[in-house]
């Protein structure tokens, strides 16, 4: 079952219908669908795609001409039940290692890739990572996440296993995110931190939202910085930051912070996280940084593999190299267990870790290996920006190129940016640019586009200081 998410409630409905009843269901964002779910029934069996009247409209009309399809198009009422026309039939029987959803990672580095996460994966989330949202029947809970990235599924199992209420923003109320919380009077709120700096630019900067006691951020580097937009606008909240790959369920690790914690991390690149409550180690292969290498995570948090093609034996097994020196070591043995490499570079601070960034956005300047998120974070936190994207320029020697937006009155040199860089690479770095843009490209899962940032770059960089 697919899911067209147009970033309405009727699309979180849909999907909590099908959760419900057992049913596996694939979130797509609304743009480019047609093409999407076409790609996508050539990895699993699509029988039928729920979306709302005005997406199916929207969909129908950019559909390729003369492309046969082997789905239905089905846009349920879902105010009233008795006349929708429309009936899941029946609940499903499922069984732990049966799939409960589908993501698609974004692609962004490669390939999309379709990841499907079991019942069994949701299970041990719930059992080990639900608590520390301290959700209960009275929480009013919402996020600005998109269906189709899996921070999105927090608040679907949150509500169904706690009770709570989910309030569901439509796409103008996402833009004012501080003013929803108030208005609607939440208990939490999760988002990426960059949607409390586009909130701070469109004039929210005097409103607050005193009702809200966790704000839970994931899906970019949390710096110190974010924390504190967090504490202006939300004065009774704690900032949980949560971290977590595609590959694992909706989240593997978190630390929570108040007020009070945040000063000790001014100037790093972004907060610490207590280590996974499952079995993990560094991948040595992948050594760099000094202490740092790749998270491997193994257990049930995995996700069972890639799916590689339909057919009873569609999904690829995945396994890691985990070092054998480890003291999760055996779970390399258990092919039963499995585990992956989350390409995800971390190192080790203050009793737990801190993300540097992708190993496959790792550029190496003047023989230094660094990842480009550890610079974006490292930049946003010293100059007191918003969203930072970097971008490596090789014409005529390796330099860097970086852009922020524009949410700050005052211009931003590249020698000040060169100045943040340097004290973070031994051997220096020269800056060949920086641009002040309205606006970051990012994918469908909020992360960013790398090759829209290249271009962008690339792109009218004559007379940019």
């Amino acid at each position: 079952m697919c899911v067209v998410d147009d970033r309405s409630p009727r699309s979180f409905a849909l999907v909590l219908g099908c959760i419900v009843a057992g049913i596996p269901v694939l979130p797509i964002p609304l743009h480019g669908a047609s093409e999407s779910i076409s790609n996508l029934a050539e990895l699993i069996d699509i029988r039928l795609v729920l979306t709302t009247p005005t997406a199916q409209g929207h969909m129908e009309s950019n559909e390729s001409n003369g492309r046969t399809r082997d789905y239905r198009i089905v846009a349920p009422i879902c105010q009233d039940r008795d006349t929708a026309g429309f009936s899941l039939g029946h609940f499903a029987q499922v069984t732990a290692d049966d799939v409960a959803y589908y993501i698609r990672t974004s692609g962004s580095t490669g390939a999309p890739k379709l990841v499907p996460i079991t019942h069994r994966n949701v299970n041990a989330w719930i059992e080990k990572y639900l608590p520390d949202l301290r959700l209960d029947s009275s929480s009013r809970f919402a996020t600005s996440y998109a269906l189709s990235f899996d921070a999105a599924f927090m608040l679907v199992f949150g509500t169904l296993v706690t009770g709570c209420t989910a309030v569901v923003p439509t796409r103008r109320e996402r833009l004012f995110p501080i003013s929803f919380c108030a208005d609607n009077q939440l208990t939490h709120w999760a988002s990426v931190p960059s949607a409390m700096d586009y909130s701070a630019r469109v004039g929210e900067g005097s409103v607050i939202a005193d009702s809200v006691g966790l704000a839970i951020y994931g899906g970019e580097p949390v710096t110190a910085r974010s924390a504190d937009q967090i504490f202006r606008h939300f004065p009774i909240a704690n900032l949980l930051n949560v971290y977590g790959p595609s590959e694992c369920t909706i989240f593997c690790a978190t630390r929570e912070f108040s007020r009070h914690e945040i000063d000790k991390w001014r100037g790093s690149g972004s907060l610490p996280l207590d280590f996974p409550r499952y079995a993990w180690s560094i991948n040595a292969s992948e050594r760099n940084h000094g202490s740092a290498g790749t998270l491997v995570l193994c257990d049930v948090c995995c996700f069972p593999g890639y799916v590689k093609r339909k057919g009873p034996s569609q999904i690829g097994s995945v396994e890691s190299n985990v070092t054998d020196g480890s003291d999760n070591a055996r779970y390399r043995r258990d092919r039963s267990i499995g585990a992956v490499d989350t390409g995800d570079l971390i190192a080790y601070a203050d009793g737990g870790f801190v993300v540097l960034g992708r190993t496959d956005n790792q550029v190496k300047i003047r023989g230094q290996r660094i990842s480009l998120e550890y610079l974006e974070s490292r930049i946003s936190s010293d100059l007191d920006l918003g969203a930072v994207g970097c971008s490596l320029i090789s014409e005529g020697g390796e330099t860097l190129y970086v852009v922020y937006e524009s949410g700050l009155a005052r211009d931003v040199t590249a020698s000040q940016v060169e100045s943040v860089v340097n004290s973070n690479m031994p051997n220096g770095v020269e800056i060949s640019g920086v641009k002040r843009v309205s606006e970051i490209p990012v994918t469908n899962n909020g992360k960013i586009d790398r090759r829209a940032l290249q271009k962008l770059c690339t792109i009218g960089r004559e007379g940019i200081d």
